[in-house]
């Protein structure tokens, strides 16, 4: 997978990013999902923005552009704690949901006809699917978001336990449609 996270002008920002590291990021993912091919396959590349304060505007849309084309699987934390969801609407302007979704990150439901897209026996072809870790603090309307768009969630209990200050509540969400795995 490619893990990429740049923030233009952070203060957090490593000393040994390049300052076109946005860029450079794009590039090197977009390598990777050429030289790997499209989904499925047993090695497949998973487009992963490490999580939104570390990610710019410009690196989000890149990285939900290639997701499409290649037809990506994308992975990435998603409303881990209180303090990570405030500092994210302050960056953003929207939930974490709503930016992922913004960029065309957050997604995973059968559709129309996908390049690269398995056919299924009696279905339409599947689009790669985002899978978010944590979402311990998501509100109402993020479930309904990640529900309608067919992401699924990574339940982390040890992590949340330590840092997220908080439950996921698996069962509720799980009788509402959404996804959870361990």
């Amino acid at each position: 997978f490619t893990r990429a996270c740049y923030r233009l002008g952070a203060p957090w920002r490593p000393h040994f990013y390049p300052r076109n590291a946005t860029e450079d990021f794009i590039i090197y993912t977009q390598a990777r999902a050429a030289e790997y091919g499209t989904w499925p396959y047993l090695a497949q590349p998973v487009v992963t923005p490490r999580f939104l304060p570390t990610c710019s505007p410009e690196l989000l849309r890149g990285l939900g552009d290639l997701a499409e084309k290649y037809n990506c699987m994308i992975q990435s934390h998603m409303s881990e704690s209180i303090d990570e969801v405030e500092f994210s609407a302050r960056l953003f302007g929207f939930s974490d949901a709503e930016v992922f979704s913004k960029f065309g990150l957050l997604r995973g439901k059968p559709g129309p006809e996908r390049p690269g897209g398995p056919e299924r026996p009696g279905g339409p072809q599947v689009q790669a699917a985002a899978v978010m870790a944590h979402c311990v603090q998501m509100q109402k309307a993020e479930e309904r978001l990640l529900k309608d768009s067919g992401a699924s969630i990574a339940h982390c209990p040890l992590s949340n336990f330590f840092f997220a200050h908080g439950a996921l509540p698996v069962k509720r969400l799980v009788r509402e449609g959404i996804k959870v795995g361990l």
